[in-house]
């Protein structure tokens, strides 16, 4: 079991009505939700990260690649700042400077 401090292990404590081995098993229980969340978490954020590249218009891996031209939504100024726009710019060029071939993979 993880050393947790007194001050830390009293919410399960408390919640289990003083009970050591109740808090305990309370304890775990919340560590294997939260691992579960995590998970899900995980999930979520790929299907929302291909649901974002899914809008960006197709782009030829031997070109630089760009999200400051026209066309892309990432442009708006009404969706993001100029200097969101700038540091994903920042990331393919240290990409590209770096000697590798940006792709949507990589940003």
């Amino acid at each position: 079991m993880v050393d947790l401090s007194e001050a830390r292990f009293r919410d399960f404590l408390d919640a289990r009505e003083g009970d050591h081995i109740r808090a305990v098993r309370l304890y775990n229980w919340n560590a294997e939700a939260c691992g579960t969340l995590l998970e899900v978490f995980h999930h979520v954020e790929v299907l929302l990260r291909n649901a974002i590249d899914h809008q960006f218009p197709a782009t030829e891996p031997h070109r630089p690649i760009s999200i400051l031209r026209p066309g892309i939504w990432l442009t708006d100024p009404e969706i993001v700042k100029d200097q969101g726009r700038e540091g994903v710019n920042d990331v393919i060029a240290r990409v590209w400077n770096d000697g590798r071939t940006p792709t949507r993979g990589t940003w």
